[in-house]
C-alpha cells in the first residue's frame, strides 16, 4: 500500500488484512517509525489502498474560538438528530452551553473534523488525564487502571458517515487508551461504539447525576513489516 503523508509518498506491507488499518494509524506507525512529532493536523491521502477503504478527505485539527459559532450550530443539529431517533433525555436544558464549548475550546480539547471544502464535519472534546466522573463506575469496571484519554461531546453535522472512527483514529495518535460514555437511549452511538470494537464497562454518572454507558478500548497494534525508509 502506498501512502502519501505531508507530501511524501512510503510503502507500507502490512502482515494481516483481517483487521484493515486505518490512515490515520498508518500515519502513527510512520511517525512512530520516523520519531515524527504528530502534527496538529493530519492530511493523509491513499495512492494505492487495495483492501484498504481511506473514504473522503477529513482533516482534524484543534478547535479556535473564531469556530465557536459553527459548532454551536453543529450541536444543535445534533441534539435536533437525538429526538428524531428517540433519545428524548440526553443534552437537554441547552447542554453543551457556549461556556461549556468556549471552556474546552480554551483548554485546547476541542477538535473539528474539516471536509476537503473547508467545511466542519463533526467537533469533539478529548483530553488525556483523569475524569473525575469516572472514578466511579457501577455494574462493571474499567479494564484497568492505566493512562487513558476521554472523548466527549462529538457531534456531527451528518453530512458524511464514519465520523466516530475517524475521530477515535485521531484520539489514538494521542493515548493508547480511550474511554467514553453516552446515554442508553443513544442508540445510533451505541451502535457505534460496538462496531468499533469498544467494550462497556459499566455505569457511570454525569455531573448532574444522571447516568451513562461507560466503554473503553485499547488501540489496536498496527501489524506491518516495512524495508528501509
Amino acid at each position: 500500500m502506498k501512502c502519501k503523508i505531508k507530501g511524501r509518498e512510503t510503502d507500507f506491507y502490512f502482515a494481516s488484512h483481517d483487521v484493515p488499518p486505518t490512515p490515520i494509524c498508518v500515519a502513527r506507525a510512520v511517525f512512530r517509525r520516523e520519531r515524527y512529532i504528530f502534527a496538529p493536523v493530519i492530511n493523509i491521502i491513499c495512492m494505492d489502498s487495495g483492501k484498504l477503504s481511506c473514504g473522503n478527505e477529513v482533516s482534524i485539527r484543534r478547535s479556535t474560538a473564531a469556530d465557536i459559532d459553527v459548532l454551536m450550530g453543529v450541536y444543535a443539529d445534533a441534539q435536533r438528530y437525538m429526538r428524531l431517533t428517540g433519545n428524548a433525555t440526553q443534552w437537554t436544558g441547552g447542554y453543551p452551553s457556549r461556556a461549556i464549548v468556549e471552556r474546552d475550546v480554551a483548554a485546547g480539547n476541542s477538535y473539528v473534523g474539516i471536509g476537503a471544502d473547508g467545511e466542519v464535519l463533526m467537533v469533539f472534546s478529548f483530553f488525556v488525564g483523569r475524569e473525575p466522573n469516572y472514578d466511579r463506575i457501577e455494574d462493571g469496571s474499567w479494564p484497568d487502571d492505566g493512562a487513558y484519554g476521554t472523548i466527549h461531546r462529538l457531534a456531527s453535522t451528518g453530512r458524511m458517515g464514519g465520523m466516530l472512527r475517524r475521530c477515535v483514529d485521531f484520539c489514538f495518535t494521542l493515548a493508547d487508551n480511550i474511554r467514553l460514555d453516552t446515554h442508553a437511549d443513544n442508540g445510533p452511538m451505541l451502535a457505534a461504539v460496538g462496531r468499533l470494537g469498544f467494550v462497556r464497562c459499566g455505569i457511570i454518572y454525569v455531573d448532574d447525576g444522571t447516568p451513562r454507558v461507560a466503554f473503553a478500548k485499547r488501540r489496536p497494534a498496527v501489524p506491518y513489516s516495512a524495508g528501509r525508509m
